[in-house]
């Protein structure tokens, strides 16, 4: 009997290890208000951008270029800038990641995960 209760302990404790990592390494990205497309490509950020369709699609460009009446989204593939013809009209949301708000919800999100596994450890 104390057998069994040992090997269910260990499957417990490799559960708990396993939800603990998939919580630890699990990214939260924080965005900013919603920004007009032309104020989108008048900024001068460095942050990526999120483009949020009308139709649920999402797409995350280094930034945006306006040529003409036009506006590309830019993003760099194995070093190669490469542009998006973006319709205007399809766009719902343009949002800037904002890395402070993601740095610090990542470190909470760690230090919850930390503090799991030290009251799952004590709890035995």
């Amino acid at each position: 009997m104390l057998t069994l209760n040992f090997i269910a302990r260990k499957d417990y404790f490799k559960l708990l290890g396993l939800g603990l990592l998939f919580i630890l390494f699990q990214g939260c990205k924080v965005y900013e208000d919603p920004i007009s497309v032309a104020d989108a490509a008048k900024s001068e950020k460095k942050s990526y951008l999120k483009i949020t369709m009308l139709n649920g699609d999402k797409y995350i460009y280094d930034a945006i270029e306006s040529i003409g009446d036009d506006y590309y989204g830019v993003y760099y593939k194995e070093g190669e800038k490469l542009k998006t013809l973006l319709k205007t009209t399809d766009i719902k949301d343009v949002q800037y990641h904002n890395e402070k708000a993601s740095a610090g919800n990542n470190v909470l999100g760690i230090g919850i995960g930390v503090l799991s596994l030290a009251a799952g450890i004590l709890m035995f």
